[in-house]
C-alpha cells in the first residue's frame, strides 16, 4: 500500500544525484516504464505532491519551478500537483542530519526511489532490481535541503538555478530516464551535473526526445 512506501527513514538509496565526473557512456532510458494506467491518455499522467518538499534553501518556488521545467517542455507528460494522499509522486525534504543517519552519503543532493507495487526498484547507487517485466506505480524524490548547491563550478548558473535543476533532474529519473553520458550533448540528466559543461537546468532536446519516444 502507498502508506508503507512513504517512509523517509528507509535505507534504500536510488538514482543518486551524485555530482561527480561520470564515466558512463550512455544509457538514456531504463528498461521499465510506468504502468499502462498512467499512459492511457497518450501521455504519462502523474500527480505530484509538494506538501513536504520545501525546506532549508529549497523554497516552494524552487520546487514548483523545477516541476515547471518539465511542464513547459513539449513532452508527452501530463503533470499536476495534488495532495499527499492522492499523489503518484512525492517530493520530500530531508535534513542533512537525517540524511547522514539514513546512510545516504555526503556527496548526494537528492535521489529518487521508484516502486512496482510494494517492490523497490533500486537499492544503492548501482543496484537496480527492476527490469522490463516491472511497471512503476509510485515514486518518491528525497532532497537533502541543507546540502549547499554553490561553489562547485565557476559557471553562470546560480544556486537557485541549481536547486531547480536538481528537482528537474530527479523528476527525469521518475520518468524512467537514466543518466545521460553522451559527450558534448546538453542534458538535464548529466550525472556529473555541476562538474559538466553540458549540464543544463531545464530539459534539453535529448531529454524531451527520450520522453516522447517512450511515452
Amino acid at each position: 500500500m502507498k502508506n508503507s512506501k512513504k517512509v523517509i527513514v528507509s535505507l534504500s538509496t536510488v538514482c543518486l544525484a551524485v555530482f561527480i565526473l561520470s564515466s558512463t557512456v550512455f544509457a538514456q532510458m531504463e528498461s521499465y516504464r510506468w504502468k499502462s494506467t498512467f499512459t492511457s491518455t497518450g501521455a504519462l499522467k502523474l500527480g505530484i505532491s509538494t506538501q513536504y518538499a520545501a525546506g532549508g534553501s529549497y523554497t516552494a518556488t524552487d520546487i514548483t519551478n523545477g516541476i515547471s521545467h518539465w511542464k513547459n517542455a513539449t513532452t508527452n507528460l501530463n503533470l499536476s500537483t495534488t495532495s499527499f494522499s492522492n499523489s503518484n509522486v512525492d517530493i520530500m525534504a530531508v535534513s542533512e542530519e537525517q540524511w547522514f543517519n539514513n546512510g545516504w552519503g555526503d556527496d548526494t543532493y537528492a535521489f529518487s526511489q521508484l516502486y512496482d507495487g510494494s517492490f523497490q526498484c533500486n537499492s544503492g547507487i548501482t543496484t537496480n532490481y527492476c527490469n522490463s517485466s516491472n511497471s512503476i506505480s509510485y515514486a518518491a524524490i528525497y532532497i537533502n535541503y541543507e546540502k549547499s548547491t554553490g561553489g562547485l563550478l565557476t559557471s553562470a548558473a546560480t544556486k537557485t538555478d541549481r536547486r531547480r535543476g536538481i528537482v528537474a533532474h530527479e523528476l527525469g529519473h521518475v520518468f524512467t530516464i537514466h543518466h545521460n553520458g553522451l559527450i558534448g550533448v546538453d542534458s538535464i540528466m548529466k550525472q556529473a551535473t555541476f562538474n559538466d559543461n553540458n549540464w543544463v537546468s531545464s530539459p534539453a532536446l535529448v531529454d524531451i526526445s527520450d520522453i516522447n519516444n517512450n511515452y
